[in-house]
């Protein structure tokens, strides 16, 4: 995320609650994620 995406996107990371979710299938086969971080709009 702060390698690949930030440096080429006009955002930026702030300070605040970084949230991962995470889900497995009944089977636990298969697993998804969310991750959600606090951005604003980085200085042009």
């Amino acid at each position: 995320m702060f390698t690949q995406w930030f440096p080429s996107n006009p955002y930026r990371s702030r300070p605040g609650p970084e949230i991962l979710r995470t889900r497995l299938s009944p089977d636990g086969n298969e697993a998804d994620a969310e991750l959600w971080l606090p951005v604003g709009r980085g200085q042009g």
